[in-house]
């Protein structure tokens, strides 16, 4: 299984529950065969909230949600982080990967980790 080197800093909205911009996760051509992701990791919250994510698939104007997540950050207090298997259609080669964030409390971050599975 592969996945990015680094993890993606993601922003929410400032308002409870609103979505924060699009955050470009993976670049187009970056991953040169079809993929799935397998595991989502979650860490350094900023705050204890319940969070969603939504994942998006498709160049900037033309995502296509491909994946949605809530998790309570209160176990990324504890365990560092939340690594939840992800159900997602298999993706193209070369497909640009983004996420906007959301929070209970608003005005809040974290950063997210994607771990895939390439197809030959």
């Amino acid at each position: 299984m592969r996945g990015q080197k680094k993890g993606s800093f993601l922003r929410t909205g400032s308002k409870p529950y609103e979505m924060g911009e699009f955050t470009q996760i993976l670049a187009s051509g970056r991953i040169k065969n079809d993929f799935c992701i397998r595991y989502v990791d979650f860490t350094s919250p900023s705050d204890i909230s319940i969070y969603r994510l939504k994942l998006f698939s498709g160049e900037i104007g033309q995502e296509v949600l491909i994946g949605e997540f809530m998790i309570n950050s209160e176990n990324c207090i504890i365990d560092k982080n939340i690594s939840i298997e992800a159900i997602i259609p298999v993706q193209k080669a070369n497909s640009r990967i983004s996420a906007r964030l959301a929070s209970q409390n608003g005005k809040g971050s974290m950063s997210i980790l994607l771990r895939t599975r390439l197809f030959s």
